[in-house]
């Protein structure tokens, strides 16, 4: 699988590889089996995936940090003015 990352990095950053002729060139020339080449070939990301195993989903999400209300900046609470989550339950 490396030597197919290898090829997909390559022609992420070889403006040259750009042209159907030379993608087409880097293909063939590659170390990879007939199927994986033709799937590059036809730009088969649902082959391409099932031959390599991997997910083409990625998903990612970012919450922003919950501001307590009473707090403003600059002020924290010191060690002796919060309850641990033990303290709390009891």
């Amino acid at each position: 699988m490396s030597s197919v990352i290898d090829l997909l990095e390559c022609l992420g950053q070889d403006a040259n590889l750009s042209t159907a002729d030379e993608f087409n060139e880097a293909i063939n020339k590659a170390d990879l089996t007939p199927e994986l080449k033709s799937s590059l070939l036809k730009r088969d990301v649902t082959s391409l995936t099932k031959q390599l195993n991997i997910s083409a989903e990625l998903v990612c999400g970012l919450l922003p940090a919950d501001e307590d209300e009473g707090e403003e900046e600059g002020e924290t609470e010191s060690p002796s003015e919060s309850k641990s989550y033990n303290e709390e339950i009891a």
